[in-house]
């Protein structure tokens, strides 16, 4: 039996949520997210992407939704493995930004963090790919559709990844969220944000809507799909005739 959506707001959005609840929530989804492997798969995909853009950095702007370290881990294996990377990270609050550049800053990364409401505001561009991770599941499919086309006149790359609802992850979420930390906060959130994901099928038919063309949906890694859209026009090589 399929599970059936449940949009439901993450704790940092409910009235009344404090600082003590958001920090809980944030760093039990970092932790979920570090024991599920999702930056370093995400991080192969940034390196595909360069390597279709020769030459230079590769320019990437990443829509959070605040509460997770995963531009961080991006940055950071950039660093380490020698892939020349300029981020953007674009947060919807000051309590994000705060934390955002605090990471930052702690491990002497190089990122721009601002604040920003890209709804109200859109999407500045310049940019070769835009991220979009863990984020999905808070939104409706008008406003996902929204956002979708608006990424896609600001940059030829997209990426979009979000955990998939299904029994099975509905379990592992439970089960994750109940081994890694004791805050309510955070083992309800956990739920409810796998009630609110979308299928690997929903979401293909969001972006259909949204691009009027089929994509696919992929496995990023268990619990999480990915989609990759690159429409930079890369030169074919002509042989040269004697």
């Amino acid at each position: 039996m399929s599970l059936p959506r449940r949009p439901f707001p993450a704790v940092d959005d409910r009235a009344g949520a404090d600082d003590a609840d958001r920090d809980a929530v944030m760093r039990g989804h970092c932790r979920i997210a570090a024991v599920a492997g999702i930056s370093g798969a995400l991080f192969g995909h940034l390196v595909r992407f360069a390597r279709r853009r020769p030459g230079r950095p590769l320019r990437v702007l990443y829509l959070s939704a605040g509460n997770d370290d995963l531009a961080v881990r991006l940055v950071d294996t950039a660093d380490r493995r020698g892939l020349p990377l300029q981020m953007t990270v674009l947060v919807p609050d000051a309590w994000s930004l705060n934390q955002q550049q605090q990471w930052m800053e702690r491990r002497k990364l190089n990122a721009e963090v601002v604040c920003r409401d890209v709804f109200r505001q859109g999407l500045p561009d310049g940019f070769d790919v835009i991220l979009c991770a863990l984020w999905m599941h808070r939104m409706d499919e008008a406003r996902a559709i929204r956002l979708i086309q608006s990424m896609q006149t600001a940059a030829t790359g997209l990426l979009l990844c979000d955990w998939e609802r299904s029994r099975t992850n509905l379990a592992a979420a439970w089960a994750a969220s109940h081994l890694m930390s004791r805050s309510p906060a955070l083992r309800k959130d956990a739920i409810d944000s796998v009630c609110a994901a979308f299928t690997r099928e929903e979401f293909r038919g969001i972006v259909h809507r949204a691009l009027a063309r089929p994509v696919d949906v992929e496995r990023l890694v268990p619990g999480c799909w990915v989609v990759r859209i690159d429409e930079i026009a890369v030169p074919a090589i002509v042989p040269a005739f004697a």
